[in-house]
């Protein structure tokens, strides 16, 4: 029996040494190579705020980059013919605009440090600080940008873009108006007797005040009757030049159809009315 147990003993032995030279036992996993520490990503970016402000006050929107349909399809009611071809617009990058009309308060530093005339009925005018600025040309509004842009140490502030103007407006939307295929008086201030403190009715969904009704608004471009070979990059159409400048968004003075987004007007940039204000944009820095 002590034999037998030897014997045993000896063939365990023998075949464990046979199976390790061999090769034919079961596999062993090799050891698993040390983690390899890395360095933290860096920190992205910081992203541009959704508002800023400046010296005067004025408070800007940042306008994300997108793209949008421009103009009003055939079938809109009390459309006009100069609201087409409908295109495709699209903003590279990003852009800040005003979350309000100039105010009077905001361009009474302008003619203090210029020396600019100031509007007619001035002195009334004054009298409601927080009322857009009217009885301005797109040549004040024009040269307000290049003052605030002298004036302020970062960005450079001009009137918009018709495209910015209407892409800025519509925030998303595609209706006759941001609220969709009508307006009422309790949405914005038009066929009334007098402009209004901005921001007094609800903006649109990018947070905007008075896009429609209150006081018509500049924008830089040359107005064209049609908008065949208009810039498709959000970019104002200047490189072909006419006499008369485009305003946009109606006013307290308008009729509801007139207020309409897409609606476009449009005047002599020395012209001077009781309802033709403007707001600003900013370029991202």
């Amino acid at each position: 029996m002590r034999a037998l147990l030897r014997g045993g003993i000896l063939m365990g032995i023998t075949l464990a040494a046979l199976i390790l030279w061999t090769g034919c036992g079961p596999e062993v996993a090799p050891p698993e190579a040390p983690t390899q520490v890395s360095e933290p990503p860096p920190p992205p970016p910081p992203s541009a705020p959704q508002e800023i402000a400046n010296t005067l006050g004025m408070r800007l929107r940042l306008i994300p980059a997108g793209s949008f349909t421009m103009g009003s399809p055939p079938e809109e009611p009390s459309r006009d013919e100069d609201e087409g071809p409908q295109r495709t617009v699209t903003f590279a990058g990003p852009f800040c605009m005003g979350l309000h009309e100039v105010t009077v308060d905001q361009y009474r530093p302008f003619i203090e440090a210029t020396g600019r005339d100031e509007p007619r009925q001035w002195s009334d005018q004054l009298q409601n600080p927080n009322r857009p600025v009217v009885l301005v040309s797109w040549e004040d509004a024009t040269a307000f940008c290049e003052w605030l842009t002298q004036s302020e140490d970062a960005g450079t502030y001009s009137l918009p873009s018709e495209a910015q103007w209407e892409y800025a407006c519509r925030a998303g939307t595609t209706g006759a108006h941001i609220t969709g295929n009508t307006l009422d008086p309790s949405q914005a201030n038009f066929h009334t007797s007098a402009p209004v403190d901005v921001g007094s009715y609800p903006p649109n969904a990018w947070g905007l005040f008075d896009m429609q009704g209150n006081a018509w608004e500049w924008c830089q471009d040359w107005y064209h009757a049609t908008y065949e070979g208009a810039p498709t990059d959000g970019s104002a159409w200047v490189d072909t030049p006419g006499g008369i400048r485009v305003l946009r968004g109606g006013s307290w003075h308008e009729i509801q159809q007139n207020t309409r987004v897409a609606n476009r007007s449009y005047a002599d940039p020395r012209r001077l009315l009781s309802d033709y204000g403007f707001r600003v944009v900013r370029t991202v820095e």
